[in-house]
């Protein structure tokens, strides 16, 4: 299967490579030896997935109180770079999820 191109605004782009970066990076550190990054977008929405295969995150992980300081900064990205929503679980190792509205022009997304 080919991967469809998704337009992003610069701002969203840098977001993500920065998110992306920094979510690969935590994996590899806490022991996970596989990871997958999807993107996708749906009309006017983009979902960012990044899922590994480590220990996850630990029982009672919460975002507010035990992020370290690149979760801290994955979710600041996340929250007021895309304008989106971030997600932490567990599935069969960590996963991560964020959704985010495309920007439809260089104003919104600046």
């Amino acid at each position: 299967m080919r991967p469809e191109a998704i337009e992003l605004a610069v701002k969203q782009a840098t977001a993500v490579a920065l998110i992306t970066n920094e979510l690969l990076l935590n994996s590899g550190k806490h022991g996970a030896t596989e990871a997958r990054v999807v993107m996708k977008a749906d009309g006017d929405n983009a979902q960012l997935c990044v899922n590994d295969n480590g220990p996850g995150f630990p029982m009672g992980f919460d975002m507010l109180q035990n992020a370290n300081l690149g979760l801290s900064l994955v979710d600041t990205l996340a929250r007021h770079d895309l304008d989106g929503e971030l997600i932490c679980t567990n599935l069969n190792g960590a996963h991560v999820q964020i959704t985010f509205p495309l920007a439809t022009s260089t104003a919104e997304a600046g």
